[in-house]
């Protein structure tokens, strides 16, 4: 390659690195990385992609199943791995509509195996701002019934492991759910929700 080739060729690499580093309406990438930071004038926005928050209630027991995993952004003192116990979720970093990532989580992250049509969107389908001033990710809260049969029988550590998942799967009962103090604004809006619609079904 001539020095006149290579030089044209550096300067078409640094044109899309700027393109890429500012947009038209003047945002600049300055983290780039699972996430994206973009800053305009004293602004900062993280962008990430949208997610799925899963209530799943097992009717015949009257439970909830929940995780327990190490959650590196929750250590604290007196928590030092972030053992943080939650809904079981995940985030479209994959090609799925909203159903079909349900599906894929739920048989990830508890050994729930369940068809498409038993899931149930709840806000009509409108997914929710989790920070709307730094954050875009909007989540979508589901329910999903299961009986004990589409449970996977038996104690093991779940979740993806090329995603550094160490999923522990609890089963709590509905009312201990619904008065336990929760750490997490996802698992805490379902288990309103969770108790709302208990009262609303009553004797139903």
């Amino acid at each position: 390659m001539t020095p006149f080739h290579l030089r044209r060729r550096i300067r078409r690499r640094l044109k899309v690195l700027r393109d890429r580093m500012f947009s038209r309406d003047g945002w600049r990438v300055v983290y780039q990385g699972f996430l994206r930071v973009a800053k305009q004038d004293r602004i900062e926005v993280v962008h990430a992609t949208n997610s799925v928050g899963i209530l799943f209630w097992i009717r015949e027991t009257d439970e909830i199943v929940l995780t327990r995993q190490p959650r590196k952004a929750m250590i604290v003192v007196g928590n030092p791995e972030g053992l943080f116990l939650e809904v079981p979720a995940g985030r479209f970093d994959v090609k799925l509509g909203v159903v079909g990532l349900v599906v894929k989580e739920g048989h990830e992250e508890v050994g729930a195996t369940f068809d498409e049509c038993d899931v149930v969107i709840l806000n009509d389908g409108e997914p929710l701002a989790l920070s709307p001033g730094v954050l875009t990710e909007r989540m979508y809260l589901t329910v999903v019934e299961l009986r004990q049969d589409q449970l996977e029988a038996g104690d093991r550590i779940f979740g993806n492991p090329g995603e550094g998942e160490r999923i522990t799967r609890l089963r709590v009962s509905a009312d201990e759910f619904i008065n336990m103090i929760h750490e997490d604004m996802k698992t805490w809006a379902l288990a309103q929700w969770f108790a709302r619609h208990r009262l609303e079904t009553k004797g139903t």
